[in-house]
């Protein structure tokens, strides 16, 4: 970019004139390259000494090759990084890769146009890509990064059109389970055979707690005596889909969440079995650093990916109705606020930071609140 550049006013027989300076770098045989250039508006010089910029600052540092998107992306990440989880620059990075980079990597910066970025944003949400307002909300956040580098002088993507979503979604009432299809289905869990799916299974709906906190759980976290779960940290994806264990994804949900008794008991119970499992085993057990729920072939942190296959497993064996990993949750807060808990409650017992989010994304309308709801309008309109 320009080390140094001014435009000084210079009154001349003529009349006034401006004279602009620029002090770039230095050309590819080392000598300095200081444009230089008169106007007879202040206007028109800015517009030039604008223009000198920008035609210097969209090529490589050795002033030779523009810069292309991608170039840009990689400075722009590295900045971005600095104060994140591995988990949030993975995903992050991952994003660029799959969906971004493809369309706009290999582009100069000054040939990528609003018109280029409005159809490709239209392109993403035409897909369907779930996630396409993310895409574009990153891509401004890498131009933005540019005009503050002084590589370009506007956002070609702040401005582009976000379509209105009327595509037709799935009923909310499908992503979670009723009170009699919970209980269904813990029942077919507990004939399973395997403990570990019944307990872990319980704990996510009797707790609201999410998957990556209930796998990173250990004997250390569990106040046996006031019947509490400390959640201090999550299980997510690293590096190379590495698993790791990292704090929670925000401060309010680092929490201690109260646990009803009977599903104290059970964790009690299992934390003999599963001592007696471990020793027949071979495997040591870790004292209070012990997961709750650990992949018993070698005693470590569970995979991800086991209580997928687990859900999978009894649903078609018994041929119940699979809602997702993280329904549960959804489980969770529905049939709490339909049991009588107050939002508040619930919320902070989940971990949200505002109530917002907990009646927004999980506080559905259940079958059985609708057809109340419509009885109780049938009794008034009587009278």
């Amino acid at each position: 970019m320009a080390t140094n550049s001014n435009i000084k006013k210079v009154q001349l027989k003529t009349g006034v004139r401006y004279d602009v300076n620029v002090r770039l770098g230095n050309d590819s045989n080392g000598k300095p390259v200081r444009p230089h250039k008169r106007f007879k508006t202040y206007t028109d010089a800015k517009k030039w000494l604008d223009k000198i910029q920008y035609d210097y600052n969209v090529k490589d540092f050795n002033g030779n090759a523009p810069i292309t998107f991608q170039d840009l992306y990689e400075k722009w990440f590295v900045e971005y990084k600095e104060d994140k989880k591995e988990s949030t620059y993975v995903k992050t990075r991952d994003i660029f890769k799959l969906h971004i980079l493809p369309f706009l990597g290999d582009k100069t910066l000054d040939s990528i146009t609003r018109q280029y970025c409005n159809d490709l944003v239209k392109k993403w949400h035409d897909k369907p890509l779930v996630q396409y307002k993310r895409f574009r909300t990153y891509v401004i956040s890498v131009f933005n990064y540019a005009i503050r580098m002084e590589m370009i002088m506007t956002n070609p993507m702040e401005y582009t059109h976000v379509s209105r979503d009327t595509r037709e979604r799935k009923s909310e009432n499908t992503k979670f389970y009723n009170r009699d299809e919970l209980n269904t289905f813990l029942d077919c869990a507990n004939k399973s055979g395997d403990p570990r799916k019944y307990l872990f299974f319980r704990v996510l709906a009797y707790t609201g707690l999410r998957r990556g906190e209930l796998i990173a759980l250990r004997f250390s976290d569990i106040d046996m005596k006031n019947n509490i779960i400390h959640v201090t940290r999550t299980q997510t994806d690293g590096e190379n889909f590495r698993p790791i264990i990292q704090t929670p994804k925000t401060s309010t949900s680092v929490r201690d969440v109260p646990v009803d008794a009977q599903t104290m008991n059970y964790i009690k119970d299992w934390k003999l079995e599963l001592m007696q499992d471990l020793m027949v085993l071979g495997n040591k057990w870790n004292g209070k650093e012990q997961f709750l729920i650990p992949s018993l072939a070698r005693n470590t942190m569970l995979s991800k990916s086991q209580p997928n296959a687990w859900n999978r497993s009894i649903c078609k064996r018994y041929g119940l109705r699979r809602i997702s990993i993280h329904s549960f949750r959804h489980t969770f807060a529905t049939l709490s606020m339909e049991s009588g808990n107050s939002l508040f409650d619930t919320q902070k017992i989940m971990g949200h930071a505002k109530s917002e989010i907990t009646e927004q994304i999980y506080a559905h309308q259940t079958e059985s609140e609708k057809t109340q709801a419509i009885s109780n309008l049938a009794d008034y309109l009587k009278n």
